[in-house]
């Protein structure tokens, strides 16, 4: 045996750290030294630590943390437990709840404590209330927030994460993500390419130590002679394969069996004969177990059933054992090792790892299991608000019916916070159980499914949770659940078939008006009047909704008041008073926000934010205000529907996004736009969005002469629109259609197109007629009938409803100028022209003031006015360049220019 070595171990009675020790982590541990530097600095930053199960995740997070702490930061740490359902926003509400305030820091607020305050106050505001909240900590004193085990994360705090993970360049934050990379399929999965584009952030994968750093490890431990301390090493990285976790538990098992032992202050270590690891060294643990006492054992049984962290207090209630009985066990477990001592002071359990907790779960057959998990959730039910997720777990794993309440009553409530995912995971955890136990869902909760399978884009699973929805009531002869399904259905059929819709919401109407109350009619009225609008018959409509209105307010109904009033805003954009809705939308805005109401809340922005102007508002006049204003009001709109999770939502404002944006010549991001969210609209089969997207991008390929795609979309959205059965979006796809197969000269095709969706011997009084109009009178000048056109293009300007002259309504009055000036009206021609040219200005609408310009040129030439000709000739060269410096390819700037 040779010499012991000189470097520094410990010894026997204090010879172990609680966490395992960072050997072979020098450049992580460095990296995030850095990071520590930034933050106190100023400077936040994501980082992303992820690795197998037992490779020092933890370890290397605790010691950033200690090392931000030591220098005044304050430290959160929060996490995710298996063996468990997360809650939403789970992993956040566990590390604010370690939060203690002191000199400067804000309190915490009383709707971050626990979930049910969450639920009060969550949706689109919940996330920048969290944020600011962190913000105002970093601003006071630098924050380190760690987030553990996200690959056992609940759907709604990683989507908080990515929220708040966006904008941390400038605030003393650290906000340090862990998770398991060998877990196959995660939570996490999909959200993290988004999470690494929009955060871009400092990303750490700790691989497995190799022999040299696990003789390293072996040698900080204990003190040996160079030859035992290689073999020792040489031996651990042979069983332990590398995995920090695994090789202190070898470590620790061979201190047991006695094949490593103390001599003094040194060590001897004998290899054993026979020694195995399993995978998940749960042997190891077992041996451990097996030092302890009986009473010990089986307390920390009880504490894994529980769950990661139980109280003290409540272990010893579900464990039925006195305070002395208690301080044993915990004093034998923490020096085994098998819990931390950190967390006693607060008076709960933590068991040092994960697999420690799985282990002994596992252990217990599975009668004592079930017992066991009844006894909590029987103790549960007597505490004050118990959480439906732990009562639904501990049923579900004690077999016992009561699981089925419990899971729909946490479906439920992710679903009021805008977590549809873990809904859906809930409620088909109810329904399965159900069906096991004999039994059957309430109609409340397969309807709450199919609004969850609805938010997400899932049409078909959706329209069958509400088709059951309606059976189940009629069978129960529930009469408000069979209402309420009757509405779902048809609101979810407005997508696809409006025929079918319609029917719909007429029984709806009659159910309601025979067996309900004045809330119930209400309602009901609201969903007619907008399938009439759907039809084109604006005037029916707003009736419906007037005397909709008037129930709401004589109830006091404020959710009802709100929801009435976007429809009524709608139907005036529908009736052609583009610039009275957008003060209704504001109207209706403000109440939407009042109620929370954060679906219709999106809906409601997106469609104000086109009242500004986009390409269905050329025959109207366009609400007032710059440019920004109403980009500001889209981009809300869309970050509403990604933080609700509403994927129908986030299509139509991407979409309606990219089309303000189409005109104004800004291609590159409006084709982006639109792409996106019709890509989305595909892929949730929503059609009308799939109409609305198709329209928006053969608009903008037609606008840059791009023919090809701009034909093979406009067809599409007319050929879909008329499957839906809508007259409106027939109209508004022939209108686009129309207007493209002018501008190619095909004036034959353009006007059968026009002749399938409008009648022009009909007055025009929606905005899609007067567009079909507009694209009318635009074929008619193609047609060398200018007087016509003057006619049709003359009574448009005049009977636009808030019109404000020729200015207000650019498109028409380029059109009765070129009519005017074929006429060989030139003064009147050239007053509408530049009248034109300025309300293209005013809404920055470039590809209308470049053909407005090359009108002018025209006029010009023929009243022989050169100079002015090469004027406007400029003026029309530089706009048509901007645009093309927009075009996303070569080829269609190219195209485009020539």
């Amino acid at each position: 045996m040779g010499e012991a070595t000189s470097e520094p171990g410990p010894i026997a009675a204090a010879r172990h750290s609680a966490q395992p020790l960072l050997v072979g982590r020098e450049r992580e541990q460095e990296l995030l030294r850095q990071q520590v530097e930034r933050m106190l600095s100023g400077q936040g930053r994501l980082v992303l630590v992820s690795g197998e199960a037992g490779i020092g995740k933890s370890a290397l997070v605790a010691a950033v943390a200690d090392t931000a702490r030591q220098q005044g930061a304050v430290v959160l740490t929060g996490g995710c437990y298996d063996l468990a359902i997360t809650p939403p926003y789970g992993p956040w509400l566990d590390a604010l709840g370690g939060y203690r305030p002191h000199d400067t820091l804000p309190n915490l607020p009383s709707w971050l404590r626990d979930l049910a305050s969450v639920t009060g106050t969550t949706s689109q505001e919940f996330f920048e209330q969290v944020r600011l909240w962190l913000t105002e900590i970093a601003n006071q004193q630098p924050l380190v927030l760690v987030l553990e085990d996200l690959h056992w994360a609940d759907g709604a705090s990683l989507d908080l994460l990515r929220f708040v993970a966006r904008r941390l360049d400038d605030l003393a934050l650290l906000l340090v993500a862990t998770w398991r990379d060998d877990e196959g399929t995660q939570p996490i999965s999909p959200i993290l390419p988004a999470l690494i584009r929009e955060a871009q952030p400092l990303r750490i994968v700790l691989r497995r130590l190799n022999r040299a750093e696990t003789r390293v490890l072996v040698a900080q431990r204990y003190r040996l002679a160079n030859d035992e301390r290689d073999a020792l090493g040489d031996w651990v990285q042979r069983h332990a394969e590398g995995n920090p976790f695994f090789a202190s538990e070898v470590l620790l098992a061979l201190e047991h069996d006695g094949a490593l032992s103390a001599d003094g202050d040194t060590w001897r270590f004998n290899p054993p004969h026979e020694f195995s690891v399993p995978p998940l060294v749960r042997q190891v643990i077992e041996q451990r177990l097996g030092c302890l006492s009986e009473p010990t054992q089986q307390l920390l049984e009880h504490a894994a059933i529980i769950g990661q962290e139980p109280s003290l207090a409540f272990l010893q209630a579900v464990a039925d054992v006195s305070d002395e009985v208690l301080a044993t066990a915990l004093d034998e477990s923490i020096a085994a090792q098998m819990l931390t001592a950190a967390a006693l002071s607060e008076g709960t359990l933590r068991f040092r790892h994960a697999l420690v907790r799985e282990t002994l779960y596992q252990r217990q057959n599975a009668f004592r299991r079930r017992a066991r998990h009844r006894r909590v959730a029987t103790l549960l039910l007597n505490a004050p608000s118990p959480s439906p997720v732990s009562l639904a777990r501990h049923f579900q794993a004690a077999g016992d019916p009561q699981a089925v309440t419990w899971l729909a009553r946490a479906g439920e409530r992710s679903l009021a916070v805008y977590a549809p995912h873990d809904a859906i995971t809930s409620l088909t955890r109810a329904e399965e159980l159900a069906q096991r136990f004999g039994t059957v869902l309430p109609p409340s909760a397969v309807r709450s499914r199919g609004r969850a399978w609805e938010m997400v884009g899932d049409f078909a699973r959706a329209r069958d949770d509400y088709e059951r929805t309606l059976r189940l009531a009629q069978e129960q002869g529930d009469r408000r659940a069979e209402w309420q399904a009757l509405l779902d259905l048809g609101t979810l059929w407005v997508e696809r078939d409006y025929d079918r819709a319609g029917h719909l919401f007429q029984q709806a109407l009659t159910l309601a008006r025979q067996e309900l109350d004045d809330r119930a009619v209400a309602h009901s009225l609201n969903a007619v009047g907008n399938w009439h609008l759907n039809h084109e018959d604006p005037l029916p409509a707003l009736g419906y909704h007037q005397e909709a209105l008037a129930l709401f307010t004589q109830r006091d109904d404020r959710p009802g008041v709100a929801a009435t009033l976007d429809l009524l805003a709608l139907a005036q954009y529908v009736a052609g008073d583009v610039r009275g809705a957008a003060l209704q939308y504001a109207r209706a805005v403000e109440r939407l926000e009042d109620v929370d109401d954060r679906r219709l809340l999106s809906s409601a922005l997106a469609n104000w934010a086109t009242a500004g102007g986009y390409f269905e508002t050329d025959a109207v006049a366009a609400a007032e205000g710059p440019l920004q204003h109403w980009l500001a009001i889209s981009a809300r709109a869309r970050a509403v529907a990604r933080e609700i999770g509403w994927a129908a939502g986030q299509a139509y404002a991407e979409i309606q996004a990219g089309a303000m944006l189409g005109p104004r010549g800004d291609m590159g991001q409006a084709l982006a736009l639109a792409g996106a969210g019709m890509a989305l609209a595909e892929r949730i089969g929503h059609r009308q969005w799939m109409i609305c997207g198709h329209v928006a991008l053969g608009r903008m390929h037609a606008d840059v002469f791009d023919p090809g795609p701009a034909r093979a979309h406009l067809e599409a959205a007319l050929t879909l629109s008329r499957t839906i059965a809508s007259s409106l979006w027939t109209a508004f796809s022939a209108a686009a259609l129309a207007t493209m197969l002018v501008d190619l000269g095909e004036l034959e095709a353009a006007g059968a197109v026009l002749d399938l969706a409008h009648d022009t011997e009909r007055p025009a009084l929606t905005t899609t007629q007067r567009r079909c109009r507009l694209t009318w009178a635009r074929l008619l000048l193609a047609r060398d009938q200018p007087e016509r056109a003057l006619e049709v293009s003359a009574r448009l300007i005049d009977s636009a409803p808030n019109g404000n002259g020729p200015r207000s309504l650019p498109w028409l009055a380029l059109t009765r100028g070129q009519a005017l000036a074929a006429l060989g009206h030139h003064g009147e021609a050239e007053i509408d022209l530049r009248a034109a040219r300025l309300g293209a200005r005013d809404l920055g609408y470039r590809h209308l003031l470049w053909r407005t310009d090359l009108a002018l040129v025209q006029l010009w030439r023929d009243s022989r006015r050169a100079s002015e000709v090469g004027w406007a000739l400029d003026e029309a060269e530089a706009v048509i360049e901007e645009i093309a410096a927009t075009l996303p390819s070569e080829v269609q700037r190219v195209a485009f220019l020539t």
